[in-house]
């Protein structure tokens, strides 16, 4: 049972603290305390399932993303559909901004 909650903490940790879990996850699994797979299959799945969240609400939020002000993102994906995606994954702080921004723009999943 320990080991269950361990990865359900990683699962969704990895959604706020992206950078911060596999690296915990991964010195829980040098230590012994973890298996590797498990804590890489964990922080996928975790990843995964918050980024799709965040398109879900762009999807259904997509009117409040397509204002003046939040537009610069919409414009983005618009060019560059793509590679929106890719520089979601590995651009610092806009993670969530483009993960709802691909959701507002009606990118397929």
């Amino acid at each position: 049972m320990p080991l269950l909650v361990l990865y359900v903490t990683l699962m969704l940790t990895v959604v706020l603290q992206e950078e911060v879990a596999p690296l915990a996850g991964g010195a829980a699994a040098h230590h012994g305390h973890a298996s590797l797979l498990l804590v890489i299959a964990a922080c996928t799945a975790g990843s995964w399932a918050g980024d799709l969240a965040l398109f879900a609400i762009g999807r259904r939020g997509g009117r409040l993303a397509r204002r003046a002000r939040r537009a610069r993102p919409l414009r983005f994906i618009a060019r560059h559909p793509l590679a929106a995606p890719l520089v979601m994954r590995f651009s610092i702080g806009a993670r969530f901004t483009l993960a709802i921004a691909c959701g507002a723009a009606g990118l397929p999943v």
